[in-house]
């Protein structure tokens, strides 16, 4: 589990936008009252059309037939949750989307094969498997030519096993 009530969950997670390939997207992350506010401007300008914000993650003693849920309150866009295997910034990572209701809460539960293999937004076919074990990164990214404001309140990320 992500426990955004941790004094020093913020500390842990970093603002990747488009930016880093001469976009003009602007994204932030807070902590309020227990949940991530993931925000800002996903901009079409300069090629650019992504906001992301991530996080270190280990995840050693989750068995691979574990779920992922996520809890949000959305704005009625599409986001992503995105995993990585390796701690570095570029490389190959693991996605699923969901789609928000406007100022609705709602859960999204996904398994290891909800999670697409890609490499700077194309899909990559003969990636590994994504293995709970090996996770090195979790991210919330917005995309997919949304362009304009966004705001997704993550009240929880957290595992479970299957019955």
């Amino acid at each position: 589990m992500i426990n955004f009530e941790e004094k020093t969950e913020i500390q842990e997670w970093r603002v990747v936008n488009d930016t880093v390939m001469g976009g003009l997207s602007r994204a932030g992350l807070d902590i309020i009252d227990g949940s991530a506010f993931f925000y800002g401007i996903l901009s079409l300008r300069n090629n650019g059309g992504f906001a992301s914000v991530r996080r270190p993650l280990r995840l050693t003693s989750l068995s691979n037939k574990a779920l992922v849920r996520v809890r949000v309150v959305g704005d009625g866009k599409t986001y992503q949750l995105r995993f990585r295997m390796d701690g570095y910034y570029d490389g190959v990572s693991y996605s699923a989307s969901f789609t928000t209701l406007q100022g609705e809460v709602s859960e999204h539960i996904f398994s290891l094969t909800d999670f697409k293999a890609s490499f700077r937004g194309r899909q990559v076919i003969d990636a590994p498997a994504l293995s709970w074990p090996s996770v090195r990164q979790v991210a919330l990214m917005i995309s997919e030519k949304q362009e304009g404001k966004f705001k997704l309140l993550v009240d929880s990320i957290t595992w479970f096993e299957q019955a």
